[in-house]
């Protein structure tokens, strides 16, 4: 399975919720969840074409954002 089939499918199962997932040393979030981080929190958002984007935060840096995220829906961890 794919990275991308992956992010679909718990999208999916996690209909209305933001989905981080962590990978390597950061926690990436795509498409509509990236944007939506960028304009709510201000995380800098990187686009290759509408709506193909994403956000990281270093696993160094979770913290920092912890409790704005948890106020805006929750956070999955997958490794």
């Amino acid at each position: 399975m794919s990275y991308s089939q992956m992010i679909e499918l718990l999208k999916i199962k996690h209909k209305g919720k933001i989905l981080l997932v962590k990978t390597g040393a950061f926690y990436i979030a795509t498409a509509e969840d990236a944007i939506f981080l960028h304009d709510t929190i201000g995380l800098k958002c990187i686009c290759f074409k509408n709506y193909i984007c994403k956000v990281g935060v270093p696993e160094k840096s979770l913290n920092k954002y912890i409790e704005e995220i948890d106020k805006l829906k929750v956070v999955y961890d997958f490794i």
